[in-house]
């Protein structure tokens, strides 16, 4: 996907075309994978005398690359939704996303920018169609369907609802 072309309106559009070009199918999405994909720098704070990181996650340009900073001591899950919510403000053309505490992943940050990132890292690693086959298909309960995406059951449990899909 070349950042040349017009940028998606939404987070869904923008991680919509996102999976379409770079997501091998296979569940759980990576979205280390699919950064590297994209020539996204990733680097790892908070190990190692870097203890003081209190942010989950980061989104610059340094020296011209795009650069995901993520929290190493976050759990596996939580890391794995800043990534995502990472590259949807590189994707989305946020520029430098402010750094992301905890509390701009939450349902009730009333940034749109922040917003928007949520929603790009939730349809990234929990794409509706697939949230949505493998829920006809019997697997309903927000525990199996977080342990098959590799999310938390909190973020699985937002998803199903906004889908409509409560079980």
């Amino acid at each position: 996907m070349a950042l040349a072309e017009a940028r998606p309106r939404t987070g869904v559009e923008a991680a919509t075309k996102v999976l379409e070009h770079y997501w091998d199918g296979r569940i759980p999405i990576r979205p280390e994978l699919i950064a590297e994909r994209m020539k996204v720098a990733m680097v790892g704070r908070g190990a190692q005398g870097d203890d003081a990181y209190q942010f989950s996650g980061y989104f610059s340009f340094r020296d011209g690359v795009p650069t995901i900073e993520y929290n190493v001591n976050d759990p596996l899950v939580r890391r794995r939704f800043t990534v995502a919510h990472e590259l949807g403000h590189f994707i989305l053309g946020h520029q430098d996303a402010p750094r992301d505490y905890p509390d701009s992943f939450g349902s009730k940050n009333n940034s749109l920018v922040e917003r928007q990132a949520n929603q790009f890292a939730a349809e990234l690693l929990m794409p509706a169609k697939v949230v949505k086959a493998m829920a006809f298909t019997g697997l309903t309960s927000v525990e199996a369907l977080a342990e098959a995406f590799a999310v938390s059951k909190v973020a699985m449990g937002h998803r199903l609802s906004n889908l409509s899909l409560n079980t």
